[in-house]
């Protein structure tokens, strides 16, 4: 028995080890503070390069150049598409230009799908078009550095419907503000298995002298 709990144990400290604590970012803010996050044990962010205003983030560049100077280990980007803008297309396409314009160096992209009757239509047939079109444009663009999509449980079945099953191959950043790093609580939606990254707190300000979303990724 005591070597079946100390193998148990063993597995259980691997797991840990293995999960990773980060943070997502749509704010510029000192090195100093990625430095204070770095020695609190965080390893990835997640920075904004493209607004819900239909343009590229003009801090970007710099956030992600403070990233990785302040020791984070991972650096990915995401867009805050406009769906309602039109040209969907070419948003991605701007993304990809502002991201070689400014020799931007990260590990993929996201894209960020939420705001349910704000940023999507009501229909959900026509943002299932858009969706698509967002999804194959990124696709093309960035290969297998396009992720796949941050998206909670609600926002996808507010967005899209419940019987939209499409895109299932991509990787799901889930939001859920529970409080809780790891994906205990994950809720099953659309065709994804399962989560890459849970973002379990949202808008945390106790930390670094920072605004951020707290992300736990396997």
């Amino acid at each position: 028995m005591r070597a079946a709990y100390t193998a148990l144990a063993v597995l259980f400290a691997l797991a840990v080890v293995e999960a990773r604590l980060g943070v997502d970012v749509s704010s510029l803010f000192p090195q100093s503070s990625w430095e204070c996050l770095t020695k609190k044990g965080y390893e990835f962010a997640i920075v904004r390069c493209y607004c819900s205003t239909n343009q590229p983030d003009s801090h970007c560049a710099e956030t992600v150049k403070r990233a990785w100077a302040g020791g984070m280990k991972h650096v990915d980007l995401y867009m805050f598409p406009c769906p309602k803008c039109g040209n969907h297309v070419d948003q991605v396409k701007r993304l990809d230009k502002h991201i070689r314009d400014n020799n931007i160096t990260y590990g993929q992209i996201w894209i960020d799908i939420e705001g349910i009757g704000t940023y999507w239509y009501d229909d959900k047939m026509q943002n299932r078009k858009i969706f698509n079109t967002l999804m194959t444009a990124a696709t093309e663009t960035f290969g297998t550095r396009f992720a796949g999509c941050y998206v909670s449980h609600r926002s996808w079945l507010g967005i899209f419907g419940e019987d939209y099953k499409d895109w299932g191959n991509l990787k799901v950043w889930y939001a859920l503000w529970d409080h809780k790093p790891g994906k205990g609580n994950w809720q099953p939606y659309g065709s994804f298995k399962g989560p890459t990254i849970h973002q379990y707190e949202g808008d945390y300000k106790g930390m670094c002298n920072m605004d951020v979303d707290l992300d736990w990724s396997e």
